[in-house]
């Protein structure tokens, strides 16, 4: 009886662990793959957000290879962006989720790909700076340092590395 206790919750856990991100840079569907930019907006947004004239995908034309940015822009000024990176079968996995930005910059080398994430900072707030390091073979981007850019006192700011664990929470 209490084996079968101990099993029902540790499954029940590992459904809720798989259901709801565990840190502002995973997300439900990160790893997952799609037929189309289309499908992922419906599976992550709902078959409403086909009609949102806030949420659109465009090439990510830096990568040259068929990756798609998805982006929701319904914030104003600190978007949502989700990168969509071909995979097995012609389909479309997300790699890339980033909470908030105002812009990302994405680049090659040798040793995989790279993004760096912008937020527009708010009067008497800092901006908020995220690089990204996929590795060749890797699944996904992974965090590998934060920033907070404050602006007051010169156009260049001041810039303090913080932790990414709770970043955006």
């Amino acid at each position: 009886m209490l084996a079968a206790l101990f099993l029902v919750f540790s499954l029940s856990t590992v459904a809720r662990a798989d259901a709801v991100p565990s840190s502002w840079a995973d997300h439900a569907l990160m790893g997952r793959c799609f037929a189309s930019p289309q499908v992922f907006i419906e599976s992550a947004f709902g078959a409403a957000a086909a009609e949102d004239e806030n949420i659109k995908s465009r090439p990510a034309s830096e990568l040259k290879d068929g990756s798609v940015w998805v982006i929701d822009s319904t914030a104003g000024t600190n978007y949502q962006w989700y990168l969509l990176q071909p995979g097995e079968g012609g389909q479309l996995c997300l790699t890339l989720y980033v909470p908030a930005a105002a812009q990302i910059a994405l680049s090659k080398s040798k040793a995989g790909l790279a993004a760096t994430s912008k937020t527009q900072a708010s009067p008497g707030f800092p901006a908020k700076q995220v690089d990204f390091k996929r590795k060749q073979g890797e699944a996904r981007f992974s965090a590998v340092a934060c920033q907070e850019i404050d602006y007051s006192k010169s156009k260049a700011g001041t810039r303090h590395k913080v932790g990414c664990a709770g970043f955006f929470d």
